[in-house]
């Protein structure tokens, strides 16, 4: 899937750079990001707020990276008044 054809099908796309990962249990965690640009709105999302974004911790489970302080290209989903995303949503990561 193309760049494009991932923001069209994502709720939501983000430019943020992560800030810090609160973990849930042994499979899930809370990623924390201030977001940097958007790339397609969604549930108010806007720039310089910080969101949490729920997904799996394990890199195994398409667990979203978790170098703070790092930007990220990320679609979102939102499901049950919560945004969720992985690994395999990552539309780029930059080490900026």
């Amino acid at each position: 899937m193309s760049r494009s054809e991932a923001i069209q099908r994502a709720d939501a796309a983000i430019a943020a750079r992560l800030l810090k990962v609160i973990p849930r249990n042994d499979a899930r965690a809370v990623y924390r990001y201030r977001v940097q640009r958007v790339y397609k709105q969604g549930a108010g999302i806007q720039q310089g707020e910080v969101i949490s974004v729920h997904g799996a911790r394990d890199s195994a489970a398409c667990g979203l990276p978790t170098r703070t302080e790092h930007r990220y290209e990320l679609a979102l989903s939102w499901s049950g008044g919560i945004w969720t995303s992985g690994a395999c949503a990552l539309l780029r990561g930059c080490a900026s």
